[in-house]
């Protein structure tokens, strides 16, 4: 069963704090983090996004999502992307399941499929997550990414304009 916001916000640990932005009826948008992973010549480049955030013409990266999800033992998640990212040019992959118990970042797969650079800004949301509640508790696994690092247009104007002063991605960063 998928759980709606007034069950999510109370029940998944989500920091920084969702701002009203973000809050859908059945799923949380997740907003770029503070460290991109790029393929680069056998290695893997780290990004720290600070004003703008260009992806060249048929580049692959990893983003890693501002928020960190916290999940009980009797809630999984699953990420999809944001049509408006697809509509961009930008392929998102699915990114599978979150299982009950997971904490940390996600790293969200992106992939630019345009003749030409992509421009995203630090705190642009770029997926959703839905959440589901099992059937019953689960005996959690830790993953070996939790709590490590690896080697579209916003909707609204007033979060354009707050994205582009650096004031939602600075407020964000002093919540972590």
């Amino acid at each position: 069963m998928i759980i709606t916001k007034d069950s999510y916000l109370k029940e998944v640990g989500i920091v920084p704090k969702p701002d009203k932005f973000q809050i859908n009826a059945c799923a949380l948008d997740l907003r770029i983090g503070k460290e991109i992973y790029r393929p680069k010549s056998g290695a893997v480049e780290i990004i720290y996004p600070k004003e703008r955030v260009f992806i060249n013409s048929k580049e692959h990266f990893l983003i890693q999502t501002l928020e960190k999800i916290t999940l009980p033992n009797d809630i999984m998640a699953v990420v999809y992307p944001r049509s408006s990212i697809n509509r961009r040019g930008i392929t998102i992959d699915m990114t599978g399941i979150v299982d009950p118990g997971y904490s940390g970042h996600l790293m969200i797969p992106v992939s630019n499929l345009m003749n030409k650079t992509i421009t995203f800004l630090p705190g642009e949301r770029i997926a959703q997550i839905v959440f589901y509640r099992v059937e019953k508790l689960v005996e959690t696994r830790k993953s070996k990414y939790q709590n490590s690092s690896m080697e579209a247009k916003p909707d609204k104007q007033e979060e354009l304009n707050l994205l582009q002063s650096g004031e939602l991605f600075k407020n964000k960063l002093k919540e972590l």
